[in-house]
């Protein structure tokens, strides 16, 4: 075998060790593929939109949002899925075909850049929208804890 396909082959290894491993079958991990995932980040932010006291339409626009993200998420984790598992019926093969793996990997890594963009762009307008509809005492809250963020990941 000559070392370029070595090297290619070993490549297409490391890439579906990184992809499996936070996908994992057997549930016992409470990884991205877990059911419970979305739930399981979704609660962080529930914590933080009960401290602000949400009145009806605030919660009701809150839900909205955290109803598309979770939909996304379960998608997302649900193709992730679907890629894994072809690739290890490809790899399963007697002579896998290590090119047709590797533009598969590719292509579902471009679309799911594409994908991720789409949805925080319509995150950021529904999460303005959200803002819009809180009072001065929550809107500052959430720029006091903006510029706490800002401090915490300042490299400078």
């Amino acid at each position: 075998m000559k070392l370029t396909k070595k090297i290619t082959m070993a490549g297409i290894a490391a890439l579906i060790g990184f992809f499996a491993y936070g996908c994992r079958h057997n549930g016992h991990h409470k990884h991205f593929c877990s059911n419970d995932f979305p739930e399981n980040i979704l609660s962080h932010a529930d914590k933080k939109v009960k401290e602000l006291n949400f009145n009806e339409i605030q919660q009701k626009k809150y839900s909205q949002i955290r109803e598309q993200v979770k939909a996304d998420m379960i998608a997302a984790r649900n193709e992730k899925l679907q890629k894994l598992d072809e690739a290890n019926d490809e790899l399963a093969k007697q002579n896998p075909d290590i090119n047709k793996l590797a533009g598969n990997f590719k292509k579902f890594h471009d679309a799911g850049h594409a994908k991720k963009a789409d949805a925080f762009s319509r995150y950021y307008d529904q999460v303005l929208e959200l803002y819009n509809l809180l009072d001065k005492d929550q809107q500052e809250k959430i720029i006091d804890k903006l510029r706490e963020l800002g401090k915490h990941f300042n490299c400078r």
